[in-house]
Order: C-alpha cells, then sequence, then structure tokens
C-alpha cells in the first residue's frame, strides 16, 4: 500500500492558530508624579502630590515599593504607597531664609524607579503667627469676624459645615462678614494668617457665634404734629430697614416723662385724640424690629392743642 507523507510544517499549519509576534516584556517603571504642591503652614512645609496609577507602558500600578520625596539634599518620609493623593511633613525651622526645591519620585514593585517630578520651590520663612485678638459677634447682616495680623498679611476663614471645614473667604483687611448665617444659627470658624510670599500659619482656635438680631433700626426722620379740633396729627418718614414691624408714638407735656400713646402702628402717621384744648404737647418715635428692638426716638415736635 503506498503512504501518503505530510510534511511536519503543514500539520503545524493545520492544528495550530497563528498567535502574532511575542511581546516585548514590561518596562515596570512608573509614570512620573506630574506635580507638587508644597507650602509652609507654620513651622513645617507641607508638601502634596498623586501617585501615579499606570507605567510608562500603561500597565496598572496598585502598589509601589518605595516613594523618595526630597527636600534639597534630605529625604522626607512618606507613608503612601498606593496610587492616589499622598502628604508628607517636613520641619523648616532650620532653614528659615533659605530657598528649599522638592522633587519626588516612585520605585516598582520590581525596583525600578520614575524620573524625578518636577521641582516645587519654597523659600522659607520664620513661621506664620496665628490671627491675634479673635472675635465672632453678631452683625446687622450675620456675623462679623475680626482679627488682627501684621501688615501685609492676609486671612483665610474656614466654616464648618456639618462634620467638614470649607474655605469661607480669603480677605486682606482686618474683618469680614459672614451674611449666609441667618437669625437664632450657630456657626464656627478657625482663621489662617497668610505671608505675603504665600506661608501660611497654623489655625487658629475654633471660635463660635450665634447670629442674633440685637441691632435696633434708625430713628424715624421728619416728624410733624398739626393740630386740630380735639385731636392732633402726626406723621413721620418709615424708618428703611426691611424688618421694621411698627412705630410706638411717645407724648408728654410740661417736665413729665414720655409715655406711650395708643399702640404699636404700622402706619408713618398717628392721630392723638386725647389731647385737652391749651395743653401743651411734645412728641417723639421710635421704630421697632421683628425682634422687638427699638430705636432711638425721633427729634421731638411740640405743639399746643387749640
Amino acid at each position: 500500500m503506498r503512504r501518503t507523507l505530510v510534511p511536519i510544517a503543514a500539520l503545524f499549519a493545520a492544528g495550530c492558530g497563528y498567535v502574532g509576534d511575542p511581546l516585548p516584556p514590561a518596562l515596570n517603571i512608573p509614570l512620573p508624579v506630574p506635580a507638587l504642591r508644597a507650602v509652609q503652614i507654620g513651622p513645617k512645609a507641607r508638601i502634596g502630590f498623586e501617585i501615579p496609577a499606570l507605567t510608562t507602558d500603561a500597565v496598572g500600578i496598585r502598589r509601589v515599593a518605595d516613594v523618595e520625596l526630597l527636600a534639597g539634599a534630605d529625604r522626607v518620609a512618606v507613608e503612601a504607597r498606593q496610587p492616589g493623593p499622598a502628604e508628607a511633613e517636613w520641619d523648616v525651622r532650620e532653614r528659615v531664609g533659605q530657598r528649599v526645591e522638592f522633587k519626588v519620585r516612585t520605585q516598582s514593585l520590581k525596583g525600578k524607579w520614575s524620573d524625578w517630578s518636577p521641582v516645587a520651590a519654597l523659600d522659607i520663612v520664620d513661621p506664620v503667627a496665628l490671627p491675634a485678638n479673635v472675635k465672632a459677634e453678631p452683625h446687622p447682616e450675620g456675623i462679623r469676624i475680626s482679627w488682627n495680623v501684621p501688615e501685609g498679611h492676609s486671612v483665610t476663614i474656614r466654616k464648618k459645615s456639618v462634620d467638614a471645614w470649607t474655605e469661607a473667604a480669603t480677605v486682606s483687611g482686618r474683618e469680614w462678614i459672614d451674611k449666609t448665617i441667618q437669625p437664632g444659627q450657630q456657626a464656627a470658624f478657625v482663621l489662617e494668617a497668610i505671608h505675603p510670599g504665600g506661608a501660611r500659619s497654623e489655625a487658629s482656635p475654633e471660635i463660635t457665634a450665634v447670629a442674633r438680631d440685637i441691632f435696633p433700626p434708625s430713628a424715624p426722620a421728619g416728624l410733624t404734629a398739626v393740630a386740630g379740633i380735639g385731636t392732633i396729627e402726626l406723621a413721620w418718614d418709615r424708618s428703611p430697614e426691611p424688618d421694621v414691624a411698627g412705630y410706638r408714638v411717645f407724648r408728654a407735656t410740661g417736665d413729665a416723662a414720655p409715655a406711650p400713646a395708643g399702640e404699636l402702628t404700622r402706619a408713618a402717621s398717628f392721630s392723638d385724640r386725647e389731647v385737652k384744648a391749651g395743653l401743651t404737647y411734645r412728641y417723639t418715635v421710635s421704630a421697632v424690629d421683628e425682634s422687638g428692638n427699638t430705636s432711638a426716638p425721633s427729634q421731638p415736635v411740640t405743639v399746643q392743642a387749640p
């Protein structure tokens, strides 16, 4: 019997699929940290950055073996080993007056180091002092925060919302008013002083305040009095405050102290029919707001009942 021989190459071609060219080995080199953020806070520099989650050949990284953060020639300890945000602190008190450059790199589990990050530089200054004489007190528009800092310094104000601190404002003056607070609400604040070069103080002790309306409206202006038969007609200009609930008229004769004449009125006028002919009366008007605060009296007017 005649046998047919099949070439070996043909057998392999018929029995196996083509798998393509072999892939090069992974480099296992982490991508470099793209940027550093460095700021002096009190006696320490706080450095923040992101540990990349990929290698240079786009392979995912779950963990790095080491993070080398340098402050000049000094190594700064970094605890983070997983991709994502990382932060470290470094004491700057022995470097006051110097410019310090920071850079960082990471090492893969295979021992390969990334390139260095871009450099972040800090000009180190004496630790910035906390804002002094910090006060929080009610204000007609909310809560007024006041403080003292050296000339040229500004202040960042952080406010506690639920359980988180958020930046409410950064101002260059010596006071700030939180106009978002409603009467009866309590708020907590901390302050940080900012050196003109960007260094910051540590946070001040927490202060709290309750927004309370303890501020009376302005005194009514333009009070006039016109005498008639058995009556004296009063009129005045309305106070500009939006929370004025009404006006109270005060009446006096001779050297007697003023006494309320009638009930609180919402109108900017009043008819006094409890007058006696021949007597001279002296009137003032005060505005009363919705919280019960009473203004100073208006300028008095004097009139004789006919």
